[in-house]
């Protein structure tokens, strides 16, 4: 079964299990389930790149049309949305649908489609690779230790001990992942651009962005894991269009 709230997928539920993250108490942008923000993150969010003043801007809400305030320099940017989803299978077994979003600038700075999907932690992420790993971490850098790749995959158990977000090129990886938990797998596909230009990267960094992330909260903000990927950017007169596949199915 999945349920929908508006642009957002807030729950799937496949052999009576939940699949995603959700805070149904929540009346603010942390409901969970699976949502389109759009970045970079650092140029709306953060006014001195700390977490202590992240905020998340009202923009950030779901509606056709978004007016963004860079926090630093208060300059604006104007952009609409277009999102569908669309269900190709809905069985007590199996789940299927995809999102389907164009981001058009009208004015101002480039602008992304931030695909985020919120889910339990305790499972473990599988991330193919297109190359030998290569991260950059965006809040307290990663033990390493916890980075496991064989047969170019990345393997890593989403603990949410402490909360971290790393950032991964579009030359890094392939466009899809895989998260396990709670007896069932959820498969996410997307377009990478590896030549395209990306804009979401770390606060104080240059160069291209990222293309896939992926945040383990601590408990800060609930208890949760992110997975996240970016369209590449949208500029005015070239908008940008992301298509992601989720695939949810019962395992074990």
């Amino acid at each position: 079964m999945i349920e929908l709230a508006g642009d957002r997928v807030l729950q799937v539920r496949v052999n009576g299990l939940d699949a995603f993250w959700t805070n149904p108490s929540a009346t603010d942008w942390n409901l969970g389930g699976d949502r389109l923000w759009l970045g970079p993150e650092r140029d709306w969010f953060y006014a001195s790149g700390g977490l202590a003043d992240h905020v998340v801007p009202a923009s950030m809400n779901p509606g056709p049309s978004r007016g963004l305030v860079h926090r630093l320099t208060g300059d604006t940017t104007s952009a609409s949305v277009t999102r569908t989803i669309e269900v190709l299978e809905d069985t007590p077994s199996r789940v299927v649908y995809e999102t389907r979003t164009t981001v058009t600038v009208h004015s101002g700075r480039p602008v992304d489609a931030w695909s985020i999907v919120s889910v339990p932690l305790g499972g473990l992420l599988e991330l193919p690779l297109s190359g030998p790993l290569h991260h950059r971490d965006y809040l307290t850098p990663i033990d390493p230790t916890r980075l496991e790749v064989s047969d170019d995959v990345l393997h890593l158990h989403l603990t949410g001990d402490v909360m971290t977000k790393l950032g991964f090129l579009p030359t890094s990886v392939r466009g899809r992942l895989s998260y396990t938990v709670n007896g069932l797998r959820i498969d996410r596909a997307f377009p990478v651009h590896p030549d395209a230009v990306y804009c979401d990267l770390p606060v104080g960094a240059t160069g291209q962005g990222d293309a896939v992330q992926v945040f383990e909260d601590d408990g800060h903000y609930g208890g949760y894991a992110e997975l996240e990927h970016h369209s590449p950017a949208a500029t005015v007169g070239h908008p940008v269009t992301d298509v992601c596949r989720t695939t949810i199915r019962a395992c074990g």
